[in-house]
């Protein structure tokens, strides 16, 4: 499983479709990735929809240090994707680096491959979005700790939407 759709409801009627990912390794598996989450956003491209999890993959060359280099096929791939569906990140504190690998000193390969993105209808209705990427602990990864604003305050329902992938 790459990827799996929820959405969420507030007491005021508001819904959001949140996308959770946790994309596979290889790039050709994640090219499958990037094309579902663009069907999906472009069907509901009016709806304040997110993606969030394990992209395995930077955005940027420079959110990742060390180790293998990012090819610019890689970052174009996801980057394309994100242009596609008009996808932004929402603010983020916390630690830098969402993910590492080898926890031992020098031989530390740190890089952001977590995050959360959002449309433009969604920065719209919950401009104040933000998520925390938390210490780490048992994981290579970050826990992320998605904060709405208090215009989403209340949420009622969490119901599972569709599962693709």
């Amino acid at each position: 499983m790459q990827q799996n759709t929820i959405t969420a409801r507030n007491k005021g009627g508001l819904i959001l479709f949140l996308t959770l990912v946790y994309a596979a390794n290889w790039n050709s598996v994640r090219k499958e990735l990037w094309a579902q989450t663009s069907s999906a956003f472009n069907a509901h491209w009016l709806q304040p929809m997110g993606v969030m999890g394990d992209f395995s993959v930077a955005r940027f060359s420079t959110e990742k240090i060390d180790g293998k280099s990012l090819s610019r096929h890689q970052l174009s791939d996801f980057n394309g994707c994100q242009d596609i569906c008009n996808l932004q990140d929402i603010r983020s504190t916390g630690i830098n680096w969402s993910w590492h690998i080898n926890s031992d000193g020098s031989s530390r390969i740190p890089g952001r491959l977590d995050r959360i993105v959002c449309n433009q209808t969604w920065i719209h209705i919950l401009p104040q979005s933000s998520y925390a990427n938390l210490p780490l602990s048992t994981s290579d990864h970050s826990p992320m700790l998605l904060n709405l604003s208090k215009e989403f305050s209340g949420a009622q329902s969490l119901s599972k939407f569709s599962t693709i992938g």
